[in-house]
């Protein structure tokens, strides 16, 4: 039997699903003709008896419409033919944000989702085969969906819950699957994609609230989708999917605790230690390692910049590198040779060289316009050069050790400008090919203190690791773990977000992983021996007359002027959570200009700082940027009296604003 489910009534110019049941045992597919026209695509699920029609723009002409709903054998006779009747409406409620229940067969909307038995008549209320319901949210609770009704039902009210097995669910122009046993097929080759919990797809692995609203789309619960193909990277899945969302595209990454990734019915694990290939420069992956001009544009294709893929193996072969991916081009494969010099191969957050032979084993953090050497090893027996390039663009002098195996560079000056740093290192043989090629990261600092030093989190009291910065107890189990005091974590990275430390862990915490939030009360930051702090109680008591907490990594300058416009030597850079002495203050064109207690290093003890980079605490109370206080300005080297005398022994030194 072939029936049709529904909707009956439509919205114009609204994107819609046409859904209905088959018996794929008797028939081999469903055929839907829009007014024996215009013949719609079907989508089959077998395992469910489920066909569907997705119609992204659904209908242009309001109205009565009607469709021809025909099932056929495997001889492609039609043994089945009926007209279905539908409204297209100029009004009514837009679904392209709601959610649409469609009953299957006849069942009930209860208040709580037990058996219906155990509720009396003002409890529950029927809701018949093909019957409709549009819905604002859906949860999965047990076996039940938990709706929240866009127009409430008498006794029963906004919430009530219905048994899942009995109705479908979409949204927009997608059918929702809640069973993984009737998850539909995918093609082979590919892998199917399916949201276990409502989640964003993200433009970029980082928290939400650092996104912009164009950076991500919401993927609902419950639905499913093709992609070609996967990697593991910060606890998140980066997909690709054979279907492009207008104004985002094709690729993103999901929170990897929110979606599943199958093939051939089987959960694929996610893998912190996965192999990944960062793309550094445009380049083609190409069917055999030559020159890509050579190639016909059947025997190449274009991975771009920034976009990382998973890796299921790697080895070298004629200066290339030959890669089996975790994605499955259309009309090419996931196998081909990529040139070492545009791609950075890392297992987790450890980068890997395809020849184990080339290392590097110099510092990775280094303080700017400082002298530092850059050393590592070679084999000199696949080796005839080495060559070291800054960003690809500036060239370093390599010495070598041929008895030692070893090479070096000796930066006399350092490096001069501060930030983030990648150096590219090559191994080349004697027929100009690279054997071994591996990407250096280097963070140069204007911070002399805490240079070398590592950032380490102590847990003070017993407190919990999320996944978000919210009430710990709006998340499940998989969202949250405790974590014991006494405990020291590595951290790579680290931010503020309210009231919590944002970090990137060297290590992860099951199930969280190595990215989450932490409550700042309960933890202590330090960098080497230096204590960061990110509330004014924090503060400690000092012999000075204010303190200064940096409540946002920001530079103390020379002048209340963008730090593009200063000269190096004329600002320093102040990391989240440091605390500073104060002497004085003034609020002076959106800066705050201090006089430190104690001099910083290469800079000295009067600057200026973005006012809402810093919170300034004097007795305990922080002191508010004043745009209208009176400054007093000095013109000419003069000295501040006692008295109003012509004492020309007066030697105290000039202060501007006011004094704390």
């Amino acid at each position: 039997m072939v029936t049709y489910l529904g909707p009956k009534d439509i919205l114009i110019d609204q994107p819609a699903v046409l859904v209905g049941t088959y018996d794929p045992q008797k028939y081999q597919t469903v055929a839907v003709i829009a007014e024996d026209k215009y013949v719609l695509t079907v989508d089959f699920n077998a395992k469910a008896g489920i066909w569907s029609v997705s119609l992204e723009n659904g209908f242009n002409t309001a109205g009565k419409r009607w469709l021809r709903l025909q099932g056929k054998d495997d001889q492609n006779n039609t043994i089945a033919d009926q007209v279905i009747d539908l409204m297209v409406n100029q009004e009514g409620i837009n679904t392209r944000f709601t959610y649409t229940i469609i009953s299957q067969k006849d069942t009930l909307l209860k208040v709580q989702p037990i058996d219906s038995s155990q509720l009396n008549d003002q409890q529950k209320q029927s809701l018949k085969l093909g019957e409709s319901l549009v819905v604002n949210t859906i949860e999965l609770v047990n076996d039940h969906l938990k709706l929240e009704l866009n127009n409430p039902l008498p006794n029963l009210g906004k919430f009530v819950y219905v048994y899942q097995p009995h109705v479908v669910v979409t949204k927009g122009a997608k059918l929702l699957w809640f069973n993984q046993n009737q998850l539909p097929d995918h093609i082979p080759g590919n892998q199917l994609l399916w949201v276990t919990q409502t989640t964003p797809l993200k433009m970029k692995p980082d928290d939400l609230s650092q996104l912009a609203s164009d950076q991500f789309i919401e993927m609902p619960q419950g639905s499913a989708y093709t992609i070609i193909g996967y990697a593991c990277i910060a606890d998140h899945f980066r997909v690709t999917l054979n279907q492009e969302f207008p104004g985002f595209g094709k690729s993103g990454y999901l929170y990897r605790y929110h979606v599943q990734i199958l093939e051939t019915g089987k959960e694929i694990a996610f893998d912190n230690n996965a192999i990944t290939c960062t793309i550094v420069n445009t380049t083609p992956l190409k069917k055999r390692p030559i020159d890509s001009a050579y190639l016909d544009s059947s025997e190449k294709i274009t991975l771009p910049a920034g976009m990382v893929y998973g890796v299921q193996s790697y080895t070298s072969e004629s200066g290339h590198i030959k890669v089996s991916l975790t994605e499955n081009f259309p009309n090419f494969g996931n196998t081909g040779y990529l040139y070492p010099d545009f791609i950075f191969l890392s297992r987790g957050n450890i980068p890997l060289t395809p020849n184990k032979t080339l290392t590097y084993q110099g510092s990775t953090e280094v303080l700017v316009n400082t002298s530092v050497v850059l050393k590592g090893t070679f084999d000199p027996k696949t080796t005839a050069e080495i060559t070291l390039f800054a960003e690809d663009r500036y060239a370093f002098n390599i010495s070598l050790d041929w008895q030692k195996s070893t090479w070096e560079t000796q930066l006399n000056q350092g490096f001069s400008d501060a930030g983030y740093r990648w150096l590219r290192l090559k191994a080349i043989d004697q027929q100009g090919n690279v054997t071994a090629s591996q990407v250096i990261n280097i963070t140069v600092s204007e911070n002399a203190m805490t240079v070398g030093e590592s950032l380490t989190l102590e847990i003070l009291e017993d407190t919990l690791f999320k996944i978000v910065p919210f009430d710990s107890s709006s998340l499940n189990q998989r969202q949250k773990v405790t974590i014991k005091a006494g405990q020291i974590f590595k951290v790579l990275k680290y931010g503020l977000v309210d009231g919590h430390l944002k970090i990137v862990l060297e290590n992860a915490i099951p199930p969280v992983g190595n990215f989450g939030y932490i409550y700042t009360n309960y933890v202590r930051l330090k960098k080497g021996s230096e204590v960061f702090r990110f509330d004014i109680d924090e503060v400690p008591d000092t012999d000075v007359n204010a303190q200064m907490l940096v409540m946002e990594t920001t530079k103390i300058k020379a002048q209340p002027v963008d730090s593009s416009d200063l000269d190096p030597q004329q600002f320093e850079q102040l990391l989240l959570g440091q605390t500073f002495g104060i002497k004085g203050y003034a609020s002076v064109k959106g800066h705050f200009r201090v006089t430190l207690s104690q001099s910083i290093p290469n800079f000295g003890k009067v600057g200026y700082v973005y006012w809402q980079h810093v919170k300034l605490i004097r007795d305990g109370q922080q002191i508010g940027y004043d745009p209208d206080a009176i400054t007093l300005t000095v013109l000419e080297k003069t000295v501040l009296k006692k008295q109003p005398s012509n004492n020309s022994s007066s030697n105290c030194p000039p202060h501007f604003g006011r004094t704390p």
